[in-house]
């Protein structure tokens, strides 16, 4: 349902992320934050579904800069991936702030709100 696209952070590097749009005007704005296995398709799902609620939704891969194309399940080899490099991904966490606030500086979003909640 949605693209990957390329955001530019305030330091002008080149974050990936998935972008839908609803099929109609949207009504606000919805940041997806990926939990630690990357901007995967449980997390591609989640932001389809806010779309098909009439939502504008970006879901940004917060460990692109340390980790680009992370994409892991939910397997016992998968976690042992996520801990391996656990000490690494620390240094996205500054990320999340700068992407919740995303949505008010995207024209294609017009939020007038945003909605939060967990996935």
């Amino acid at each position: 349902m949605g693209q990957m696209v390329h955001l530019t952070s305030t330091d002008g590097a080149q974050i990936a992320a998935y972008e839908v749009m609803p099929t109609s005007s949207p009504k606000g704005a919805v940041v997806v934050l990926q939990e630690i296995f990357g901007l995967n398709r449980h997390i591609r799902n989640v932001a389809d579904g806010y779309a098909k609620a009439g939502y504008f939704v970006v879901a940004p891969a917060m460990f692109h800069r340390v980790a680009a194309g992370t994409e892991l399940g939910y397997t016992s080899d998968d976690m042992q991936k996520v801990l391996r490099s656990k000490r690494r991904l620390r240094r996205c966490c500054p990320n999340c702030w700068a992407m919740c606030r995303l949505p008010s500086t995207m024209p294609r979003a017009r939020a007038r709100r945003l909605a939060h909640r967990k996935a």
